[in-house]
């Protein structure tokens, strides 16, 4: 029986030249079916540079869980509209895969 958890809030921020978002989305959509997670997915297109910086958005997908950055880059990444690349299982990939998703997402709720 899974724990139940309480209610997320999930962002995913991208910009419209990203090839992978629908990727994370559709794998977040599958892992709240999967885990009975209980979340709303928010879209956030971040679509000028002045949004980026505000945002402080270093690439897409970006994926917010309660407002913390699931995969913080490092503290020197700019502030860009920008494809982002993940480092898991010695593979770098251009979406954080799903179990690396369900990883991220299960550390960051159970220690909050």
């Amino acid at each position: 029986m899974k724990k139940k958890r309480k209610r997320m809030k999930i962002e995913l921020l991208y910009f419209d030249g990203c090839p992978t978002y629908r990727l994370v989305q559709k794998w977040l959509e599958e892992l709240k079916s999967e885990e009975g997670w209980d979340f709303e997915l928010e879209l956030v297109n971040v679509d000028s540079d002045e949004k980026a910086i505000g945002l402080k958005f270093t690439g897409s997908p970006t994926v917010l869980v309660n407002g913390r950055e699931l995969f913080p880059p490092n503290s020197e990444a700019p502030y860009a509209r920008t494809c982002r690349m993940f480092f898991w299982n010695g593979r770098m990939h251009g979406a954080p895969p799903k179990e690396m998703l369900r990883e991220a997402i299960l550390e960051l709720t159970e220690h909050s």
